[in-house]
């Protein structure tokens, strides 16, 4: 599956993917900090089976066929 990833301008933990090529401006987020996003990732290829830190492949695809978004956090801390 081909998804687009955007990233909160507030919260640079909070995530939203959807299939690749979506118009986003339609989308209404419950979240104030997604209300203003930046693109993160377009076009990338995603299947159930990838490894990706951060971000659950599987869950993603998921919740796109269900809802049509998946909504996310990530946040890597170096100690």
């Amino acid at each position: 599956m081909f998804v687009d990833t955007y990233k909160s301008a507030k919260d640079h933990t909070k995530f939203f993917t959807v299939p690749a090529g979506t118009d986003i401006k339609p989308l209404k987020f419950d979240d104030p900090d997604l209300h203003e996003v930046k693109a993160h990732k377009r076009n990338l290829d995603i299947a159930p089976s990838d490894k990706r830190i951060g971000f659950d492949s599987a869950a993603a695809i998921a919740a796109i066929r269900k809802d049509g978004v998946y909504i996310h956090q990530a946040e890597i801390k170096l100690s």
